[in-house]
């Protein structure tokens, strides 16, 4: 059986969700930071099913440069096209300070909703509008605020830009 291989270019800071099969990252650059992806099926009913796809950045710097790529098992979707295979996508990263102490900063979150736009993804949201306010800059992370300066709903103001 013939597998159909998708390939999206994705900026960096960004967790994905993606309703598709089996993945695989990988960097453009040899000095690209480690990265990894994991795929985790939610459920099947018989005629197709919902999946998860987790990128984790377990390097020290931030990733930039890669693509990710997964193959669908032949005969999947036969009848939808690539348009309608990128409405499926969902992007979710998590703005402001992270566990990982990495920043997404609204810099990454125009690119991030420029590449969506341009690609016409499915899904873009953000954890979470509680923390999109510059309450507590400079602060730990907080599921109150982002931890980084700025006003108070900008991410939001800046997801609203994404026309899919």
């Amino acid at each position: 059986m013939r597998k159909l291989t998708r390939r999206l270019a994705v900026p960096s800071a960004v967790a994905l969700a993606v309703d598709f099969g089996a993945l695989i990252l990988t960097a453009r650059s040899a000095n690209a930071a480690p990265a990894t992806a994991t795929f985790t099926k939610v459920s099947d009913w018989g005629s197709g099913f919902t999946g998860q796809c987790a990128i984790t950045n377990v390097g020290s710097s931030a990733v930039d440069g890669w693509t990710l790529e997964f193959d669908l098992p032949a005969g999947t979707w036969p009848k939808k096209s690539e348009a309608e295979r990128k409405r499926m996508l969902g992007v979710t990263p998590m703005i402001g300070r992270n566990f990982n102490g990495k920043i997404f900063t609204q810099a990454h979150a125009r690119q991030w909703v420029s590449w969506a736009s341009t690609n016409h993804i499915g899904l873009l949201a953000f954890w979470s509008v509680g923390r999109d306010n510059g309450g507590c800059p400079g602060g730990a992370v907080s599921p109150t605020c982002s931890s980084i300066s700025q006003s108070t709903y900008e991410f939001t103001n800046i997801v609203k830009g994404f026309r899919g």
